[in-house]
């Protein structure tokens, strides 16, 4: 019988996995001081090009609510900021998915612009949450805020150049559309 709803549940499965995905490459990661490089926002990027906008927004929002959450963050006056760049990371790739499909030029053009707002977002959270609790430093925000930006510039088309070989092969063994 075919599935009618909006959201049949082989794909709310895979979004479930995404998500414990997610949330434990969260624990993989290099920490230097406030620069995190991690492959976390894989398994976001992979869910907006296989599912779309939602699903992407709906992986990286539960994901790093549940890291947020779980993690020795717990549940601040931010939590909404700090989740707010990989949520917003799932939604622009869901909404670019079929162009970032058409090449590999564009792809690195997305991916390189999508890492970049997703990095000024996370910035943000960072100064509105320095400015919160008392840590605001120039340094902090600015210099770091930069370092952020090359970064994230650079790991998210990697990663997401990663997704859309990953999408291919899921496709072809039947696992998504």
């Amino acid at each position: 019988m075919p599935e009618t709803n909006r959201f049949p549940a082989r794909r709310l499965a895979m979004d479930a996995v995404l998500i414990a995905l997610y949330f434990a490459l969260s624990f993989l990661s290099i920490r230097a001081w406030v620069i995190e490089v991690s492959v976390k926002t894989l398994p976001v990027i992979l869910a907006a090009l296989l599912f779309g906008p939602a699903d992407g927004f709906l992986v990286g929002a539960l994901g790093a609510f549940m890291e947020q959450l779980l993690s020795s963050y717990g549940l601040t006056p931010t939590t909404a900021l700090w989740i707010l760049p990989i949520a917003a990371c799932g939604l622009m790739t869901g909404l670019c998915r079929r162009t970032l499909l058409q090449g590999w030029k564009r792809r690195l053009a997305l991916f390189i612009v999508i890492g970049v707002v997703c990095s000024l977002l996370n910035t943000l959270a960072f100064y509105v949450d320095s400015k919160l609790f008392g840590y605001y430093t120039f340094e902090l925000i600015v210099i770091n805020g930069g370092w952020r930006l090359l970064k994230d510039a650079f790991v998210t088309p990697v990663l997401g150049f990663l997704a859309a070989e990953l999408a291919k092969k899921l496709r072809k063994v039947g696992l998504a559309q």
